[in-house]
């Protein structure tokens, strides 16, 4: 009986305890070791900001990337600035406002690819070559774009974007395993017919080979996606539209 009424106490004690130390009382803390507020704020932002790792991300990689920055402008501002850019000139749409970030995703229907359509006669008809605006990834290519943008320093934010390529990796891996399975399955019938069944195993090194190139392949389109994000907030950092016009 003494030992459960422990239990229950140790189990109390520890529902009621502190779930952590608030962002404030980390502040103070860090203006006691002299450590000013902004940068303790760019902290906190860059620490709660970073993604958790993908558990091993499979045999092509991971399935999301992202990019973050200090930028000028306050929150609100930049928020409304970036929005404005994706939803204008990338076509995309709000898919759910979040209380720490808003996620975008494609935008479909036939008022939004007039609206495409027009936008780039009217780049041939004006003869103007169109500004570049990032690395020239389409984001509408992606399952979702995530914003994140956190009030710094009066005049600074923290901005995250990520990207969501599950899409783009499942694509991959499907045509991954219809090419492997198609060799593989041609190179073993040939084998097992022409040698014998052991020398069927010559299937597994096609097999490999196309999923090294299939990673392969897929792991520069992350990395093209990621500069392409990196691109954008080197247009915010320096203060610069990204609307065209």
């Amino acid at each position: 009986m003494v030992r459960r009424a422990v239990e229950l106490q140790t189990h109390e004690a520890d529902t009621a305890s502190d779930p952590g130390v608030s962002d404030e009382e980390l502040i103070r803390i860090g203006g006691e070791l002299g450590i000013g507020p902004a940068h303790m704020r760019r902290a906190l932002a860059e620490v709660t900001s970073e993604p958790e790792p993908e558990p091993g991300g499979g045999i092509l990689g991971a399935a999301r990337t992202s990019a973050s920055r200090a930028v000028p402008g306050n929150a609100d501002k930049v928020r409304q600035h970036i929005e404005k850019y994706l939803l204008d000139s990338q076509y995309l749409a709000v898919l759910r406002r979040l209380p720490d970030r808003t996620i975008y995703e494609k935008s479909s229907g036939f008022q939004v690819e007039m609206a495409r359509v027009m936008d780039a006669t009217r780049v041939v008809v004006s003869g103007r070559k169109p500004r570049r605006i990032g690395a020239g990834f389409d984001l509408r290519s992606v399952r979702t774009v995530e914003v994140a943008v956190t009030q710094l320093e009066d005049g600074f934010s923290w901005v995250t974007l990520t990207l969501d390529l599950g899409n783009q990796r499942t694509a991959y891996w499907a045509g991954m395993s219809a090419a492997a399975g198609s060799g593989a399955l041609a190179a073993g019938v040939t084998a097992a017919v022409i040698l014998a069944p052991p020398a069927a195993l010559v299937a597994l090194p096609i097999m490999a080979a196309s999923a090294w190139g299939t990673r392969v392949v897929y792991g520069a389109l992350v990395k093209r996606a990621r500069m392409h994000l990196e691109a954008l907030l080197d247009h915010l950092e320096r203060g610069e539209s990204l609307l065209v016009g």
